[in-house]
């Protein structure tokens, strides 16, 4: 599967759309983001490893807590293909 159709895929997803769309707001930690989604911090958790495997989320440690934020590059390049067609 060539990586537009695996972004595609992951942003396939409602829970994760959702993500990235509160990220592209500004940066979230899990719990932040389990609460806005009245989700588990575990969901959240696993929501993320398939959007940070996809290059589209990224996370930075802040003390305690990681932050994440959307790779708004990631996104452009997405957008940009979509374009193209």
């Amino acid at each position: 599967m060539d990586k537009y159709s695996l972004i595609f895929k992951a942003l396939g997803d409602e829970t994760r759309l959702k993500i990235v769309r509160l990220l592209l707001r500004g940066d979230h930690c899990v719990g932040g983001l389990a609460k806005a989604l009245s989700i588990t911090d575990s969901a959240v958790s696993q929501h993320l490893k398939v959007l940070k495997e996809v290059n589209l989320v990224e996370g930075k440690k802040v003390g305690y807590y990681t932050h994440y934020s959307v790779k708004r590059e990631s996104l452009d390049l997405v957008v940009n293909e979509i374009k193209k067609w």
